[in-house]
């Protein structure tokens, strides 16, 4: 589906010959550059958590939208695994589980083992010392890291439901190619599950460990946004053709379901309404923010499309895939920078200066000195284990042509 220098962002591309292996496929530049963007957002959540006055109603409006990073995250890493992994024969799952897990697992545990022995540093908020780290006790200290590798040290729990999900990878494709028969059927039955789980969550009608930290860790409860994702990869020339050709409605459709959550938000915390806020204003599972979120992914899938074009500004391009390049050593570096600025003092910024401009700084500072990490962590031996990256050379490589939507190599898949 190669679109050319001249087509307009709502044209129809043509569709080509369908492609039979996984080889062949050309890699979604566009899908790439959601990475950068998905990134900034979940920033932005630890920013406001860290930054913002905690008990101030106007946070927690915030924060109900931000909360969709996690969920873009879940919906990229589908549709990405799906398409790089179409069919899936049984005498394979072996190796496809050796080769995804351990690309996985292996920055995972030496990025929890990292920040086990941050938690000890001194001057290190208490928001990044779940445990307390390194104790008097050896017995201690080791279920303190046994407990940070089964639940997930704060924003690595992603990685959590990543692993999750590669588990049961060749089930649910199988489930996904069935259903994907009438992908609207399947995708309108995940959205009512997606709702009844989100009800019960809301107002408390679940037992505790299927709730709140625990909750947020179980695959099922994102199972819409995978489902979604999933479809997408398998009917993407189609998906992609539909969302180009109705942006407007999405960019819509984005908007009224933003005013949407953020009244049922207000209306619950003024108490015009108080049932609608359920156990947390501002919870992440509740059935208010489901066609906002699915409306928000969209809309950040189009921005990826308007960065990709050939005629958008080389130097945007050329930020768009460092960023996307970046994205997994960013992810997992953020909460280091954040700590510094922190024991910095950046937090006291905010008696001379409003604080969602302290929030938007932090974003900034944040973003730039992980990626900054993260480039050159991927130019140093262990490259894979650090940041996620193939090793890359110090000198920078000629610049390459623009980058179109779906030609190219075949599709990279890293964790999203």
């Amino acid at each position: 589906m190669t679109v050319a220098p001249g087509t307009k962002l709502g044209d129809a591309a043509p569709t080509p010959a369908p492609v039979a292996a996984e080889s062949r496929r050309p890699r979604l530049h566009h899908v790439d550059y959601m990475r950068p963007f998905k990134q900034g957002i979940v920033i932005t959540t630890h920013s406001l958590l860290l930054f913002a006055p905690a008990a101030g109603a106007t946070t927690g409006a915030v924060l109900l939208v931000t909360h969709l990073g996690r969920f873009a995250f879940v919906f990229i890493s589908a549709a990405m695994l799906v398409y790089a992994y179409p069919q899936l024969e049984r005498a394979n799952f072996g190796r496809f589980w050796r080769r995804r897990l351990l690309a996985v697992a292996i920055p995972y545990a030496l990025w929890t083992l990292f920040y086990f022995f941050w938690e000890s540093v001194p001057g290190v908020s208490a928001m990044y010392r779940p445990t307390g780290g390194l104790t008097g006790s050896m017995s201690t200290s080791l279920a303190h890291l046994g407990y940070l590798l089964l639940s997930g040290y704060y924003q690595l729990y992603f990685l959590v439901l990543l692993l999750e999900f590669y588990i049961v990878y060749p089930l649910f494709l199988w489930l996904l190619r069935r259903g994907g028969r009438r992908p609207w059927l399947l995708l309108g039955t995940s959205a009512i599950v997606q709702l009844g789980m989100t009800y019960l969550v809301h107002w408390g009608l679940v037992p505790a460990w299927l709730n709140g930290f625990w909750g947020a860790r179980e695959i099922w409860y994102y199972q819409l946004y995978l489902v979604a994702g999933g479809l997408m990869a398998l009917y993407y020339r189609e998906a992609h053709a539909w969302l180009c050709r109705h942006w407007r409605f999405v960019l819509m459709a984005s908007a009224v379901t933003l005013l949407s959550a953020e009244a049922w938000f207000w209306l619950a915390d003024l108490k015009v309404v108080p049932m609608l806020g359920g156990t947390n204003l501002a919870d992440p599972f509740q059935p208010v923010v489901i066609p906002l979120f699915l409306c928000l992914i969209g809309a950040i899938y189009l921005l990826g499309v308007v960065v990709a074009h050939p005629r958008a500004p080389a130097w945007i391009r050329s930020a768009a895939k460092s960023g996307a390049d970046n994205s997994f050593g960013i992810y997992l570096s953020q909460v280091l920078f954040l700590s510094i600025i922190s024991m910095l003092g950046w937090g006291k910024l905010a008696t001379s200066l409003s604080w969602p401009v302290v929030v938007l700084g932090a974003v900034l500072v944040v973003f730039v000195c992980s990626a900054a990490l993260t480039s050159v962590l991927a130019r140093l031996p262990g490259a894979r284990a650090t940041c996620g990256r193939p090793r890359q050379q110090w000198r920078r490589p000629q610049a390459s042509k623009p980058a179109q939507l779906l030609p190219g190599p075949a599709a990279a898949i890293t964790p999203a």
